[in-house]
């Protein structure tokens, strides 16, 4: 997702608060979403080269380096520089909503892990089987 942004800044405008909603664990790439974010509502509309010349003065140009030399850039095209504005949005949306699954099924398997660990029975042993299930599934789609 953040890639995408990177290369096609434009789609801030109609999803900034959608990208500010998206949980990352990982701390390096909040900061990039968030510094994105920031820079978006101080220059908008938001062109390509401008981002990645504030990210670079924000000593966070490495980790934008680090997402373009990444296996998302070769095995997702929309996120290219040259790909369309239409395929770049529907790419963007398409992982975003991946994205949100993801995240509410780790929930529900947290809550299953729970329910499970005060009441061993066999329903909650199905719940919390299928949810993890489900993951492998989505991980499976997903390359991963």
């Amino acid at each position: 997702m953040l890639l995408t942004l990177l290369n096609h800044p434009e789609l801030l405008e109609n999803y900034a608060e959608d990208i500010s909603r998206i949980e990352l664990r990982t701390p390096a790439l909040d900061r990039l979403r968030n510094e994105i974010i920031d820079i978006a509502a101080l220059h908008a509309p938001l062109e390509r080269e401008a981002l990645k010349g504030h990210l670079l003065s924000r000593d966070l140009a490495e980790i934008a380096r680090r997402l373009e030399a990444g296996p998302a850039f070769r095995s997702d095209p929309f996120a290219w520089p040259d790909a369309a504005p239409d395929e770049a949005e529907a790419g963007f949306l398409h992982t975003l909503a991946r994205h949100r699954r993801a995240n509410v099924l780790e929930a529900e398997l947290k809550a299953a892990e729970r329910a499970l660990a005060d009441e061993m029975t066999e329903e909650n042993y199905a719940r919390f089987r299928a949810i993890q299930e489900q993951l492998e599934r989505s991980d499976a789609a997903d390359g991963v």
